[in-house]
């Protein structure tokens, strides 16, 4: 799925894989969920906003057990004429075979 955020981590938009964003729900991976570092702890979006550069953030990477068979990356996305930043772009999904007993 891919997803945007503004620049608090505030999830404004997700589309993709509707199975993927049904499971997204579950950790509110979706519009409306807060993803900066201070609310959620290590993830794409909120460690793209702490360091302003592009992450990826790995199963277990996640501070939150429940999104630990997710891997994310996310980017900033900088305005064009004065580089403040609007938001973040992220691309996440469920890594299936991290989740599987086999």
């Amino acid at each position: 799925m891919i997803i945007v955020a503004d620049p608090s981590g505030l999830i404004l938009e997700t589309a993709g894989d509707p199975r993927t964003i049904d499971f997204g729900h579950l950790v509110h991976l979706e519009q409306g969920g807060r993803w900066k570092e201070a609310d959620i702890g290590t993830n794409a979006i909120g460690t793209a906003i702490a360091a302003l550069e592009p992450v990826q953030i790995h199963g277990a990477e996640h501070f939150c057990s429940e999104v630990g068979v997710w891997t994310c990356a996310a980017t900033p996305i900088w305005h064009p004429h004065d580089g403040d930043l609007l938001g973040i772009v992220g691309i996440s999904f469920e890594d299936y075979w991290s989740s599987s007993p086999y």
